[in-house]
């Protein structure tokens, strides 16, 4: 699957907004020293629940995705740009070798093994300090 293709995919944009809620979680749970029990209690769910969040294994409803952003003091901003201004603005931006709006290789790489976006934690952390 080349670039383009990817871009094209429900998977490849799921896996966009999962990165994003994993990377709000985690900061926020680091930034206020809380353990994933301790982030549960605040969210008002299960540890499973948000061990789940974070691993990836999910896929959430619009209004739980706005609930959470809420939960975190931030608010989500969804915004519907045409696909093949993207993939110009996304080629442009890598051709400088900037990484603005860039997309993880191991992102790629699961995506191209396996036609599935979940990931482990330690992937998606590794991911999140590259970029």
């Amino acid at each position: 699957m080349n670039r383009k293709e990817l871009i094209k995919s429900e998977e490849y944009w799921t896996a966009q907004i999962q990165l994003n809620l994993f990377e709000l979680i985690e900061n926020y749970r680091k930034k206020n020293n809380l353990s994933k029990t301790e982030l549960a209690a605040h969210l008002g769910v299960t540890k499973s629940y948000v061990t789940q969040i974070l691993n990836g294994d999910f896929d959430h409803k619009m209004s739980k995705l706005i609930g959470l952003a809420l939960a975190f003091g931030k608010v989500p901003v969804l915004k519907f740009i045409d696909l093949e201004t993207y993939i110009e603005q996304n080629d442009s931006i890598g051709a400088k070798g900037s990484s603005v709006n860039s997309n993880p290789p191991q992102l790629k790489k699961t995506f191209k093994k396996t036609g599935s976006v979940k990931r482990n934690t330690k992937d998606r952390k590794a991911s999140l300090i590259r970029d």
